[in-house]
């Protein structure tokens, strides 16, 4: 490999033939030479003066060229012969190994013979055996059978003999058994019915005392449950009046042309970024909602019956009562039964989902309510849905008015123009009482 390495190549070939050019070892050196030239930028040749000897290397390789050529083929014929030689010993062992097998074979087969007729000697001298031992065995078994036979007859009638007299003996002592337990039977009968009689007679008089003191306490409760049915009425009455001066509110805001909206939007936005914090903005989303994109918060339910949804078609109060002692479950189809009344109270059809009505009545979740269990078609939604209000929820929790946090906001807000307003009066309602976000537990 020097050739390619020298610095005047051409007398290195005077003394030394090179290596064939296109052999691995001749390009490995080549390539070794060009990165030297690369990592070393003062050596006293030229990358130029480096390869000039290598351009016309072919009449000076020419001789090892042919030399290789000899030992090629030199070598193929000696692989050929060797080859020949080794597929003659092949042939001879397969020779050796197939005169084996049959001799094996033969010697097997003779053994194997000798071997079945020692088989038929030795069982036919068995069967004769077996056959003298089945007939002594049948003659004594005869023997037994008829002295066991024997033997059974008289133990039999000993037997009958003995059960008669235990048959008798036991039949005097149960009539006198049975005489003295009637006896016995009796008297307790007539104990039973006098101590009977004498807890009849107190059990009236309880029971006439105790429903003295119920029909006592029956007339003032229901002296009480009038008094608070009539101020539940007037209280209701005055909400439905409250609901029907909300409804036409918010219908004439609806008639309100879109570009009306879009102004007041702005204009709601330029405050917002004047006088609010990202956290406050972030509230107020929270506490209205903005489906589809995202719905109202989860709410802080503790008491019970705090607030009157609807009234028509049926009245819809919230918290359930008693909710706190029912299961997952059971919250859960509350939550389901006051949505579904809800929505049809809008005058609407239901054209949603069961998982997006919840969604849309979110805020009525209790704490603890079992999750619901989004179907295929709709789980991306739902969750697309969930995971914008998580981050609204987070801007509240971290109190950061960072750019992008704000930006946000401000995208979030401009969309408030669209959202679904079906919800703002029962919201209204809930505000009005003072139940607050609930932002550590939700799903």
């Amino acid at each position: 490999m020097g050739f390619w390495m020298a610095n005047y190549p051409e007398t290195y070939a005077k003394v030394i033939l090179p290596s064939n050019e296109n052999s691995q070892e001749a390009m490995k050196a080549r390539i070794e030479v060009l990165e030297f030239l690369n990592r070393v930028d003062n050596t006293n040749r030229k990358k130029e003066e480096w390869t000039l000897g290598w351009k016309c290397p072919k009449e000076m390789v020419k001789g090892t060229q042919e030399e290789e050529r000899k030992d090629k083929r030199e070598r193929k014929k000696q692989e050929q012969e060797e080859i020949k030689r080794k597929e003659e010993e092949h042939k001879k062992r397969e020779t050796q190994k197939q005169e084996e097998e049959v001799r094996l074979k033969e010697a097997e087969q003779k053994r194997k013979e000798k071997q079945e007729q020692e088989e038929i000697k030795r069982k036919e001298e068995e069967h004769k055996k077996q056959e003298t031992r089945k007939q002594e065995e049948e003659v004594r078994l005869k023997e037994a059978e008829q002295k066991r036979k024997e033997k059974q007859e008289q133990e039999e009638i000993k037997r009958k003999e003995e059960e008669h007299k235990k048959q008798e003996t036991r039949k005097q002592e149960e009539e006198v058994r049975l005489k003295e337990a009637e006896q016995k039977r009796k008297e307790k009968q007539e104990q039973e019915e006098i101590r009977q009689k004498e807890e009849e007679r107190k059990k009236q008089e309880k029971q006439k005392q105790e429903e003295e003191v119920r029909l006592k306490e029956a007339e003032q409760k229901r002296r009480e449950k009038h008094k608070q049915d009539e101020e539940i009425r007037m209280k209701e009455e005055e909400l439905r009046r409250q609901e029907e001066a909300e409804t036409k509110r918010l219908a004439g805001e609806t008639r309100s042309n879109e570009a009306e909206l879009m102004r007041l939007q702005e204009g709601e936005n330029l405050q917002s970024e004047q006088f609010y914090t990202a956290s406050e903005r972030a509230d107020k989303l929270l506490r209205r909602g903005g489906m589809p994109l995202f719905p109202a918060g989860r709410r802080e339910w503790e008491k019970e019956e705090i607030v009157t949804l609807i009234t028509i078609p049926a009245e819809v109060k919230w918290p359930p009562k008693n909710w706190k002692n029912m299961t997952p479950e059971q919250r859960y189809f509350n939550w389901e039964y006051a949505s579904i009344a809800l929505e049809l109270n809008t005058g609407k059809q239901l054209q949603f989902s069961k998982e997006e009505l919840l969604l849309k009545y979110h805020f009525l979740a209790l704490p603890g309510t079992k999750t619901p269990q989004s179907t295929e078609g709709n789980t991306m939604t739902v969750k697309s849905r969930y995971y914008l209000y998580q981050a609204i929820a987070n801007i509240i929790k971290s109190k950061t008015d960072d750019p992008t946090t704000l930006q946000l906001l401000d995208m979030i807000e401009a969309s408030s123009s669209k959202r679904d307003t079906s919800t703002d009066i029962i919201l209204n309602k809930i505000d009005a009482v003072g139940v607050q976000l609930r932002l550590g537990e939700d799903q």
